[in-house]
């Protein structure tokens, strides 16, 4: 009897170990047939033209009457406009739309594979934009894109579903296409930055401290600029190492660009003595016309993107107003119309000395105010002195706030008119009239009752 059960438990044992051996097998065999499902994925019908041949481009649209034509000149890289327009093209642009079709992923089966379908998906021939590459050897590929994230083959029905294309780059208007570098210099090759407006001159120059760090020094037009913004060389590097526009303007003048002569003459000089020049011009709207000696073209850039040369001189200067940290105010008054409230520092927390009678509703309001005090700067220079001020709200101005620190040292800070985003303001330890950003207003002009209440 005991005989029977062990052999019994045995054949239990057998049947197990080959159901669990064929169960391995059903796994890996479903595995492989799932690696080679994802292998039938079918790659970017652009991809066997060869990105690195492609030599011209071609962008037919349902807006343009005539396809945008770009060539590649083999000789420097460099590409070309040659119709409806002849202008140098975006290369860097171009090169990153055609890395990017060529490694479309599809989908591994068609979305579509009769025309009927295709005015759903949003790939009729009016619906579409007609990309075609062609490469060194004459060989051609062409995809139409829809306005989904479909696209259908040229010269078949098959429509199919793509992941990874960037539809946005690819632009519908020639001027898009065009290139829009003004300058491109490497970083560490930059050494002085001269700004030269109207009678006024003045050269940062780019050393290196005995430690080895980069170091920013005025070395000419410290009359004319001040206490120095720390802050300034960086932002000078970052500007004129990879300046591109906007756009380009054509149909204006220099003159009319305010370039004859120009607001701002900005002279850069690299490492091995050679140097360029930018011309800044009037504003227009938040953009700002910018041109170049060698170049026929115009552009525009938004003006607070350069705004360190497009300020001229005074962009430069140090742009603090409270001379010591949010931690280290004790006291801030602000005086509104005839109304006085002081909030005074207790230890770690602030109390109401005036009016009395009154507790905060909310301790951070006063916290919020002095980390904005302690850290907020100029935006930009209006004038050099304090003249004209009833025209800003300035005279008189509309809220005076005044920070104190434990040495009993006081900046007011007085603000006037507002902007879209900016405030006219000036402070008791500065000369200038100036702007600021426009939210300290709603933050210092706020309702008593949310601010206080009665004990």
């Amino acid at each position: 009897m005991s005989q029977t059960k062990t052999i019994e438990k045995k054949q239990t044992l057998i049947a197990l170990a080959v159901f669990g051996v064929a169960l391995l097998l059903a796994i890996v065999n479903l595995q492989s047939n799932d690696s080679k499902l994802v292998q039938q994925t079918p790659p970017s019908p652009l991809a066997s033209i060869g990105a690195t041949q492609i030599h011209e481009l071609h962008i037919a649209t349902p807006n343009e009457e005539k396809p945008i034509v770009i060539v590649k000149d083999m000789s420097n890289n460099h590409w070309n406009i040659t119709s409806p327009i002849q202008a140098l093209a975006d290369s860097t642009l171009i090169d990153e739309v055609i890395k990017n079709l060529v490694s479309l992923r599809f989908d591994s089966k068609p979305a579509a594979e009769h025309s009927n379908s295709w005015e759903t998906l949003g790939v009729l021939e009016e619906q579409t934009k007609a990309i075609t590459l062609i490469n060194t050897k004459k060989q051609s590929k062409t995809i139409h894109i829809g306005t989904r994230d479909y696209i259908r083959l040229d010269n078949s029905d098959n429509v199919y579903r793509v992941s990874n294309l960037d539809k946005e780059s690819i632009i519908d208007n020639v001027h898009g296409w065009r290139n829009r570098q003004v300058l491109k210099i490497p970083a560490d090759d930059i050494r002085v930055v001269a700004l030269k407006e109207q009678t006024k001159h003045a050269e940062l120059t780019h050393t290196k401290t005995k430690d080895d760090k980069p170091q920013w020094t005025l070395t000419q037009g410290a009359q004319f600029v001040g206490a120095l913004d720390s802050s300034i060389g960086p932002s000078l590097v970052r500007v004129l190492s990879d300046l591109r526009a906007t756009s380009i303007v054509d149909g204006i003048t220099h003159r009319r660009a305010g370039m004859m002569p120009p607001k701002v003459v900005v002279t850069v000089t690299l490492a091995d003595k050679s140097s360029e020049k930018l011309w800044i011009g009037n504003q227009t709207g938040n953009n700002t016309y910018i041109g170049h000696p060698d170049n026929k073209h115009i552009w525009t850039i938004p003006t607070a993107t350069i705004q360190s040369i497009s300020g001229g001189i005074l962009a430069w200067r140090d742009k603090s107003i409270v001379p010591f940290s949010s931690t280290e105010i004790n006291q801030i008054k602000v005086k509104r119309d005839k109304e006085l409230l002081v909030f005074e520092r207790q230890d770690s927390s602030w109390k109401i000395n005036k009016p009395k009678g009154y507790v905060l509703n909310d301790k951070y309001d006063i916290e919020r105010m002095t980390g904005v005090l302690g850290s907020i700067k100029i935006n930009r220079f209006v004038a050099t002195n304090k003249k004209n001020l009833r025209k800003r709200g300035l005279n008189p101005p509309k809220i005076h706030i005044t920070a104190i620190n434990s040495e009993n040292k006081s900046v007011t800070l007085s603000l006037g008119n507002t902007t879209a985003n900016e405030v006219y303001a000036i402070s008791s330890n500065r000369p200038e009239l100036f702007l600021i950003p426009s939210y300290i207003t709603g933050m210092f002009d706020k309702p008593w009752s949310e601010l206080a209440k009665k004990q």
